[in-house]
């Protein structure tokens, strides 16, 4: 994808232009076609939890997040005729959602500094840092707790996937797991991000609205049940900053899973990334295009 990506950019930026100064239509529309597919590619990326996200661009983020960038400054170039912007618009918020994960997933790969970050990639950025309202927040890092399988003790390199077994959960808070008592132990006492200090408090919540972490639209009722029973936001913020603390200091050195682990996972919803994928790409290609069809080109008959 990236070397494609990076060719396409290329090729736009070379391509010849007319006495305006832009690209004819039937360029441009080359260019769209390309673009747009990959994008729909980019799409389906995005829909992978967090640390998979992470595992299926170890080694590339830096180079994938460049061909982003190049993308975004081809789109947004004076040469690409006017007329195509509102077609793009779809296409553009993609590659910087894409983008902004990327260095958020990955910031150890980036090379690039932060102030030259593309501005249309700063500031989906700047969104993402924008905390959640505290029960939010919680609600959001505690499912994600619950959706992963690997040891929440730091430095332990074990992972659900690697090992081949279920983790337990903490018997307290019932949140976050761990590969075995001797990791558990560590983690309870651990000197820089002690389990033992939250325990008590995310266990507070999940037996108010442990119900309701499990899929994103049942969080409207977590909130509800947090206001009923009186938690405080402050202690609410604790606990999400606590988990966002954990998850940093999970991003090891190597990937998480064997790649093995990858494939299958990659392939688990079915037909999006097996049987059935140029009709799923087709579908997510139309939605980047409100008229997808390619213009004609400049004196064809």
């Amino acid at each position: 994808m990236v070397e494609h990506g990076l060719q396409i950019c290329a090729d736009i930026s070379n391509a010849s232009l007319d006495p305006n100064g832009q690209i004819d239509d039937l360029s441009v529309g080359v260019f769209l076609d390309e673009l747009i597919y990959l994008g729909a590619y980019v799409h389906s990326l995005l829909t992978f939890p967090p640390l998979l996200f992470r595992d299926l661009h170890f080694g590339i983020a830096n180079s994938t997040f460049d061909f982003a960038t190049q993308a975004l400054s081809a789109i947004e170039s004076s040469t690409i005729p006017q007329s195509y912007r509102p077609q793009l618009t779809n296409l553009t918020n993609e590659l910087a959602t894409y983008a902004a994960m990327l260095w958020t997933i990955a910031p150890e790969q980036m090379t690039v500094p932060k102030a030259r970050i593309h501005p249309a990639i700063g500031s989906i950025m700047d969104d993402m840092a924008t905390p959640s309202p505290p029960a939010e927040f919680a609600c959001s890092m505690m499912r994600h707790a619950k959706s992963i399988q690997f040891c929440f003790a730091s430095g332990c390199p074990e992972s659900a996937q690697s090992s081949g077994r279920v983790y337990m959960r903490c018997s307290g808070c019932r949140v976050v797991a761990y590969c075995g008592k001797d990791c558990q132990r560590r983690a309870w006492a651990d000197k820089e991000h002690p389990h033992g200090g939250i325990c008590k408090k995310m266990k507070q919540v999940y037996d108010v609205g442990g119900n309701y972490i499990h899929r994103d639209e049942d969080q409207d009722k977590f909130v509800r049940e947090m206001r009923r029973a009186k938690i405080r936001d402050v202690l609410l913020k604790e606990i999400g900053i606590w988990l966002c603390e954990a998850y940093t200091k999970l991003q090891r050195k190597g990937p998480f899973m064997t790649p093995d682990a990858r494939k299958y996972l990659s392939q688990k919803e079915g037909p999006r990334f097996t049987e059935g994928a140029d009709e799923f790409m087709s579908q997510l290609r139309s939605s980047f295009m409100s008229n997808p069809k390619r213009r004609r080109g400049r004196g064809s008959g």
